[in-house]
């Protein structure tokens, strides 16, 4: 690594390219782990959007180009991406996260001699295009795998408190209430969302409303539809709701503030994104399953390992009713766990002094 010395005696400033191709998911697990990092060195970061303009039967072929090692330009980049201005300075790292942004990352890790690290799963790439790979499920086969657990985020207990402070104000909220927020996504492949499902998830919000004073800030997402919407909105009894955005109505970013606001998160099982930013604001985090789950190898080791070390509980939407008392036994989170993670990378760095 350039000046390495300078850079581990902060000297310097590490200077690192963040590469987003365009999804907020993976915008937050690589702003997650450039944040956690900043808080261990001194770095400075320019942010680059590229859009793989490929389709996808042509992938395939450029990843067997790239594989045979062959020298990539900036030409060939160009074919196979809409981008800006590339910043001037030369990286020391190159973050990325999602499987489009990998070729580019590559390109200008090679083309810098750069380190390129990658948050996700590599999927269909060979494993020596990166330097570090931060999974929430094991690979086998590269010698610097992080195992994260969950999805990184740059959701904290610090961010959503601090995001939540104007929505306290605006809704008056005392902090005597006993409050969930409850972020519902939609069907996907493993988890078969019916309208039984949502049936259920409102009759079960109402039972915990009606035996236990639980009042809710909930959201919907663009996955969920408006049929699901209806359900929900017909069905939830309007006095236990304190605030709601129905995102195929009115859309509204709440997220954090939500988190920020509540006492527990009821996340449906659907997102593993929304699991991971709900465990790791620190708030118990319970876990909502249709009737119809189909296995995954991405979701269902995630969530084991959770519930093992009793960081969320899991249950059916028409078991909601019942999971009042388990909640107290939930062990939360206080710190991040993105910060281990940053720790590992510096060390494999050489750049980390505890």
């Amino acid at each position: 690594m350039k000046q390495s010395e300078e850079k581990r005696n902060g000297l310097v400033p590490l200077k690192v390219w963040l590469i987003s191709e365009g999804s907020a998911g993976h915008i937050s697990q690589s702003k997650g782990l450039v944040d956690a990092l900043a808080r261990y060195v001194s770095l400075m970061y320019d942010f680059i959007e590229v859009k793989m303009t490929l389709r996808g039967i042509l992938r395939p072929p450029l990843r067997w180009y790239m594989k045979t090692g062959r020298h990539l330009d900036e030409s060939l980049m160009r074919k196979c991406y809409k981008y800006g201005e590339i910043p001037g300075d030369a990286p020391d790292l190159v973050v990325s996260s999602g499987g489009k942004s990998v070729p580019f990352s590559v390109f200008v890790a090679r083309k810098y001699q750069a380190k390129f690290i990658f948050c996700g799963l590599p999927n269909s790439y060979p494993l020596n295009w990166f330097d570090v790979i931060l999974s929430p499920i094991q690979v086998s086969g590269h010698p610097f795998v992080i195992t994260t657990e969950l999805l990184l985020t740059q959701v904290t207990p610090k961010t959503v408190e601090q995001a939540a402070l104007s929505l306290k104000q605006s809704l008056k909220l005392s902090g005597t209430e006993k409050i969930g927020t409850v972020l519902i996504g939609g069907r996907s492949r493993s988890n078969l969302f019916q309208s039984s499902d949502w049936i259920s998830l409102a009759e079960g919000l109402n039972e915990l409303s009606m035996k236990h004073r639980w009042k809710w800030l909930i959201t919907t997402s663009r996955r969920t539809g408006p049929e699901a919407e209806n359900i929900l909105k017909n069905r939830l009894n309007p006095e236990s709701i304190i605030d709601s955005v129905w995102w195929n109505e009115e859309p509204r970013k709440v997220l954090h503030a939500y988190l920020g606001s509540c006492d527990a998160a009821f996340v449906t099982q659907d997102s593993l994104t929304m699991i991971s930013e709900s465990v790791c604001s620190g708030k118990p985090t319970v876990t909502l399953k249709p009737k119809k789950v189909l296995k995954s190898k991405f979701l269902d080791p995630v969530i084991l390992r959770q519930i093992k070390e009793n960081r969320l509980i899991s249950v059916n939407c028409d078991q909601l009713g019942s999971v009042d008392e388990r909640i107290k036994h939930i062990r939360t989170l206080n710190e991040p766990l993105v910060d281990r993670y940053a720790k590992e990378v510096l060390n494999f760095l050489g750049l980390y002094k505890s």
